[in-house]
Parts: structure tokens; C-alpha cells; sequence
């Protein structure tokens, strides 16, 4: 299904959106809030065992619930575990969240799974 969306965007049209998005996210965080950020290690520490031990635990208790077939379970339970990205970032931002603690956190989870 993928492939529907390439004739309608166009090649490349959506890793360009989302490389516009990552720069306008980037320019609006200035090294103070950075910074600042920083100084929350609990608020990291809460976001990185958010993403890597509430989510799957999460996951695993839903698929339980619908007793979803071994497939999706295990679809389920490694969506789940996928750090953070670009769109919690605009989410932060567009609520007025603390964007730089976001970012943090998102780069922080994804260095983490590598």
C-alpha cells in the first residue's frame, strides 16, 4: 500500500516534508532549552523506561485483552518498542510541551537502540 501514495506525493515528497519538519523543529529550540533539558534526568529517565518497558508492557497487556493471534501480537509488541519520533516532537510543540525535553528523549531512545 505504500506504493498508492507515491503517485499521489511524488518520489522523495515525503522524506523532504519530513526533513523541512526536523529543521523548523531544530531552529525553534534554542542550546538554553537544550540545556535545560539537560538538567531533567528524571523526566529523560521517565521518557527512555516510558518507551522501552511501559509501552511493551502495555502492549502485551492489550493483546492479551483482544487475545490477538500470535502474528499480531508480536507486531504489536515491536511497534510498541519503536523509540520515539518526529511526530511526538510536533505533538510537544503544537501543545506547548516542553519540545527540547521531547527531542532529548527521542534522540536519547533512538541512540539507545542501535
Amino acid at each position: 500500500w505504500p506504493g498508492a501514495f507515491a503517485g499521489v506525493l511524488g518520489k522523495g515528497v515525503i522524506e523532504a516534508a519530513l526533513g523541512v519538519l526536523m529543521v523548523s523543529m531544530g531552529v525553534t529550540i534554542s542550546m538554553e532549552e537544550f540545556l535545560a533539558a539537560l538538567k531533567k534526568p528524571k523526566a529523560i529517565l521517565l521518557g527512555v523506561v516510558g518507551c522501552y518497558a511501559l509501552m511493551p508492557a502495555l502492549a502485551i497487556l492489550i493483546s492479551r485483552l483482544f487475545s490477538l493471534p500470535p502474528e499480531l501480537h508480536t507486531g504489536l509488541v515491536l511497534l510498541s518498542i519503536i523509540s520515539g519520533g518526529q511526530a511526538s516532537n510536533l505533538c510537544a510543540h503544537i501543545a506547548l510541551g516542553d519540545t527540547a525535553l521531547s527531542v532529548t528523549i527521542t534522540a536519547l531512545t533512538t541512540l539507545l537502540s542501535l
